[in-house]
């Protein structure tokens, strides 16, 4: 019937509305997790090592596994940025502005990254 035709028709425009939400949504919780798991990756790293890696590309939980996408930032599939200050290390995503804040996590000064800081 026509009713139920636009009374379909209204509620996809409804879901439609909620996908790019939902999708972002998802985007940035991954980039969470990938910004963590790399933290921690690079803090075992450290330990074994005695120094920071210069990049999160390649890092493994273990040398016998295959790099994965965890060191991959999903909002732009480049590698995750990586500052080394000298009290710590901050990995982080360019986040959904898609812009590189330095690691920023502060609105007021900009635009916001998604960051993990690992200390020695």
């Amino acid at each position: 019937s026509n009713a139920r035709e636009r009374a379909l028709h209204a509620y996809s425009l409804v879901l439609a509305r909620g996908v790019p939400d939902v999708h972002q949504f998802f985007v940035k919780a991954q980039a969470r997790r990938n910004v963590v798991v790399s933290a921690l990756r690079m803090k075992a790293f450290h330990l074994r090592n005695g120094h920071w890696p210069n990049s999160v590309g390649g890092l493994t939980a273990d040398a016998r596994t295959q790099v994965d996408d965890v060191g991959i930032d999903p909002f732009n599939g480049s590698p995750l940025r990586l500052d080394v200050g000298e009290h710590s290390v901050r990995v982080y995503s360019v986040g959904d502005d898609l812009e590189d804040n330095q690691g920023n996590e502060d609105w007021d000064h900009g635009g916001v990254d998604i960051v993990a800081e690992i200390r020695p």
